[in-house]
């Protein structure tokens, strides 16, 4: 027995060894323009950011890698210390127990400050869970399950929106027009994960004063879109939820004559790998397509580029995050940077970062989402439908 527990510590000594030698060919900078990570005397402060760079999720990984690069080049907070730090992006392949491997190694090496990504809902649960016994500050992101961040958690941080917080703003919304909405109908498209958004949605409903009229699939391509448009004349819901791509809601959208075929309102539910921007316009007469957003933001509007996707503006927010964090931290301890980011109040592409303190009833270190639903003008723009924006001038006159 002894020789055999020897045998297995020998064994994940040599898988730790070669996978830090493997780690050293595979970290790369993307801070500090004009600096290189291994030409420095002294290693450079290291970020981690553990991303699903190869496997099933590839697709997910690298649309979040694109808007942590872009973050991580863009202008640095004003007056803010001179950014010396570097970035790795590792893949985790979307493996639990690679994360931990990694965190654990990277824990070892003594320069790594701040582990961030994992949008994977079991990554992030050991990846938070590894920083936790660590003492490594972790910066989840997109991640959405709700219990990854506990009243225990002191090192682990939520970027993102976990799932009750859409349950609770579709709520508010619906709750917000009654009685005007009694009928509901909800589209999924036939994927897995369409249905199983398909599922949570209806779940979110289940305890308001709705009645479920329409539970539909959306055809297949090569198909007909007509008796789904018959099919929601006829049950003529008050609010339609669309769990399905921002191109199925254009098409469907795009082909409802008449108008009176939609309800008024009409939620479109995606993955957010796809642009905003491409939602079709709402129509002037009153009848909105909407989807799920950050609240926007005066910071928004003016400085950002376009984004392919709501995911690479998320993952453009948690640089930002993680700059202004570092740039504003005295040191590198772990400590010092948990502090600041409790202290954080920043207004990035994703919306307003601003990380919670630990009540009764809810654990801290998520950010206070001010999520909304938004729908696009004719000139491709951004409004806020729920909570409707308020009157700067009414406002004033009201104080």
């Amino acid at each position: 027995m002894e020789i055999f527990v020897r045998f297995r510590s020998l064994r994940k000594k040599k898988f730790l060894l070669i996978l830090g030698l493997f780690l050293s060919f595979q970290l790369s900078p993307a801070t500090s323009p004009g600096e290189d990570f291994f030409s420095q005397p002294e290693k450079l402060p290291q970020v981690a950011v553990l991303l699903p760079l190869s496997g099933p999720f590839t697709e997910l990984g690298q649309v979040l890698r694109s808007g942590f690069e872009l973050g991580f080049a863009g202008p640095a907070d004003a007056g803010s210390q001179t950014e010396r730090f570097s970035v790795s992006y590792l893949d985790s392949r979307g493996d639990p127990e690679n994360c931990r491997a990694l965190v654990e190694l990277l824990s070892s090496q003594n320069h790594t400050v701040l582990i961030a990504g994992t949008p994977l809902n079991p990554t992030a649960w050991t990846t938070a869970k590894t920083c936790e016994k660590q003492g490594l500050p972790f910066l989840m992101v997109w991640a959405d399950q709700d219990d990854l961040i506990s009243d225990r958690s002191l090192f682990s941080f939520r970027l993102t929106a976990p799932r009750s917080a859409l349950k609770s703003a579709l709520q508010n919304l619906i709750l917000s027009q009654q009685p005007a909405i009694t009928k509901l109908g909800i589209i999924y498209s036939p994927q897995p994960c369409s249905r199983l958004q398909a599922r949570r949605l209806r779940n979110y409903c289940a305890d308001l004063p709705v009645d479920l009229t329409i539970w539909e699939a959306f055809p297949e391509p090569e198909k007909s879109l007509a008796d789904l448009l018959d099919q929601i004349e006829k049950q003529q819901p008050q609010l339609l939820l669309l769990a399905v791509s921002l191109e199925k809601a254009s098409s469907l959208w795009l082909q409802k004559e008449p108008l009176q075929t939609f309800p008024r309102l009409s939620v479109v539910v995606s993955n957010a790998l796809e642009a905003s921007a491409s939602i079709p316009p709402s129509s002037t007469n009153n009848h909105f397509l909407l989807y799920p957003c950050p609240a926007p933001t005066t910071a928004t509007l003016n400085r950002y580029p376009v984004f392919t996707s709501q995911l690479q503006a998320v993952g453009y927010a948690a640089a930002e995050t993680i700059r202004h964090v570092l740039a504003h931290s005295p040191d590198f301890r772990p400590e010092t940077i948990i502090r600041t980011l409790e202290n954080t109040s920043l207004a990035t592409a994703g919306g307003q970062v601003s990380f919670s303190a630990a009540t009764a009833d809810k654990p801290g270190h998520q950010n206070r989402f001010s999520g909304c639903f938004c729908y696009n003008d004719s000139q491709g723009r951004q409004h806020s439908y729920f909570p409707p924006p308020q009157n700067p001038k009414k406002n004033q006159g009201e104080h």
